[in-house]
């Protein structure tokens, strides 16, 4: 269900502004929005965000953002990977295309305070899908409890 569903059916009074995090390899939403257009392409770049870089964006994500009176934000890896490790201090594992909602929240800090009502960043996917694509400095865990376990506890100093 959707957020115009849930306020049609009563379940919400408003609806969120909605705010698109995309990888700055290729961030087209955000390009389309600069343009003042609906749709753009970009031509991608590489970047660790694998699972959501898009070269071109959709017309229902533009209309989603502008209706709810959201904006894009274009964040570089070394954001996510920041996002990445800061929610790893904090216990939760997350794919690097999965930070993108807390490193967007991170970039828009400074505006958070004049926004009204509760602030909502979604993290999906799981860290496993990752191993691909770690820094040199975050350690890689065996895909196991026990590997991950032993990480968390020898590299992070979080007891499990």
């Amino acid at each position: 269900m959707g957020f115009k569903e849930m306020a049609e059916l009563g379940v919400t009074d408003r609806l969120p502004r909605l705010i698109a995090c995309e990888p700055a390899a290729a961030a087209p939403l955000y390009h389309a929005l600069e343009a003042g257009e609906a749709l753009a392409h970009v031509e991608g770049k590489d970047t660790g965000a694998y699972s959501i870089v898009v070269d071109d964006n959709s017309y229902r994500g533009y209309l989603a953002v502008t209706e709810s009176g959201g904006r894009a934000v274009p964040l570089t890896d070394p954001d996510m990977l920041a996002a990445q490790r800061a929610l790893g201090l904090s216990g939760l594992w997350a794919e690097l295309s999965g930070t993108a909602g807390v490193a967007g929240l991170k970039a828009l800090a400074g505006e958070i305070g004049q926004w009204e009502g509760p602030v909502v960043s979604i993290m999906t996917s799981i860290g496993f899908k990752d191993q691909g694509y770690l820094p040199d400095d975050v350690p890689a865990p065996e895909p196991t409890w026990e590997g991950v376990s032993r990480v968390l506890q020898q590299d992070y100093g979080l007891a499990i």
